[in-house]
Order: C-alpha cells, then sequence, then structure tokens
C-alpha cells in the first residue's frame, strides 16, 4: 500500500483543518458539512481504490513495510528508530488550502489534596519540565519541546545533528491548530472514531458516519 493509517478522528482532523474545516463552531458540531463530507469521502476513496491500508495496528504495518508511508504524531519517533529495520525520512503533511497542523499533548496535573503533596508535586513538575530535561524527553521520545526557547539550542546538541526533518516538523508549531476545548469533547472523539472507521470498512457511507456523529454530538453538546 501506499499508505496506512489509523482510522480515527485524528486523521479525518488532519484533512477538515487543511480544508480550513471546523469540528465544533458555537457549540454545534459541523463536521458533515461540505469539508467533512469531501474529507471522509477521500479517506473511503483511498481504501477503495486500495491506495490505502487503515489499521489499528499501523505502526506495526508501517514497520513490517506493508505501506510505504504511515501518517503519525512525532511521539512515535523514538520508537520507530527502534524497530524500523530500514532507514526512513519525516516530514510535515502537505498542505491543503490552509496550512494548518493539528498539535496535541499529554499533561500533567496536581490534584487536590495536603498542601504538602502538592508542593512536592510541584517540585517534581518543575524538576521534570526544566530545560535539561525537556531537551532529553525530545531526544528520546520524539515529543517535540515544551519550551520555544531551547528550539535552538537543541540543534547545537550532539543527538541532534543529524535530525534536521525532525526540525522541520518543529517548524510547523506556527501554524499548530488544537482540536475543540469543549468540555464533551472526549466523547465526541469516540463518536468521530466510529465514525470513520464504519465509513472506511464500509458499513456506513461517508454522509450517513457523519450525520451520526454529529447527530450524537450535538445531543451532549446540549
Amino acid at each position: 500500500y501506499g499508505l496506512v493509517f489509523t482510522p480515527n478522528v485524528d486523521i479525518l482532523g488532519h484533512l477538515i483543518y487543511s480544508k480550513g474545516g471546523e469540528f465544533i463552531n458555537s457549540n454545534q458540531a459541523i463536521f458533515n458539512d461540505s469539508i467533512g463530507l469531501e474529507s471522509l469521502n477521500y479517506l473511503r476513496k483511498l481504501v477503495d481504490d486500495k491506495i490505502a491500508l487503515y489499521s489499528f495496528s499501523a505502526f506495526d504495518d508501517f514497520v513490517n513495510q506493508k505501506a510505504a508511508m504511515y501518517i503519525e504524531t512525532t511521539s512515535k519517533l523514538a520508537a520507530l528508530r527502534k524497530k524500523a529495520k530500514f532507514n526512513f525520512k519525516i516530514s510535515v503533511l502537505p498542505q491543503g488550502k490552509e496550512r494548518n497542523y493539528q498539535f496535541a499533548g499529554t499533561n500533567l496535573a496536581i490534584f487536590s489534596t495536603t498542601q504538602e503533596e502538592q508542593d512536592m508535586s510541584w517540585e517534581f513538575i518543575k524538576w521534570l519540565t526544566n530545560k535539561e530535561n525537556s531537551m532529553k524527553w525530545a531526544h528520546e521520545t520524539g515529543y517535540l519541546p515544551i519550551y520555544q526557547s531551547i528550539i535552538e539550542e537543541l540543534k547545537f546538541k550532539e543527538y541532534f545533528k543529524n535530525e534536521k526533518e525532525y526540525f522541520e516538523a518543529i517548524s510547523a508549531l506556527k501554524y499548530a491548530k488544537v482540536q475543540p476545548k469543549a468540555a464533551v469533547w472526549e466523547n465526541i472523539r469516540g463518536f468521530i472514531d466510529d465514525a470513520v472507521y464504519n465509513c472506511v470498512s464500509g458499513k456506513l457511507s461517508p454522509q450517513e458516519a457523519l450525520d451520526k456523529a454529529v447527530a450524537m454530538a450535538n445531543k451532549i453538546l446540549r
């Protein structure tokens, strides 16, 4: 196959955002509009034409050379370096109507507890996210640095001397696009995951899959 991808909200989001679309507008789910439909139709056609493979083990499929390309976050870079038995290159996604790239990340949080435990947690977070640890984290995981200020410094680190493509990925930060901040977004993500899978697997048409997900999303948004 030319491409392997995981059938989920993120692969659809890449396309929707590059076309200038949105998932939610004014607390209303709109991803079944013309942009959402065009985006999901495109994925369905890639699969139907045997150009792309949808898979819930896309990482393994790429490592096992079942596909020439694989769309994934930079956080998988370290694992790819260890498991891929071939040379590979990375690049930012092609630009669509608009140059937008999805950005997301995991979180560090301190829960409400005793003051002593909160203070100790804060000291740990400060240590974990200091400059040196942030640089090490970026290299050993593939996650992007959490400070803009250290990006230039990273280029001079010995372990980053052959990582030009990694810095091309970082350059996309200026075009960062984040998914909706609605309180129920994590639930809606699941609806969209199902919609993409149901479509590319042939269970539903693109319009049927999106309409069903939008109806469920708007119900909980209300």
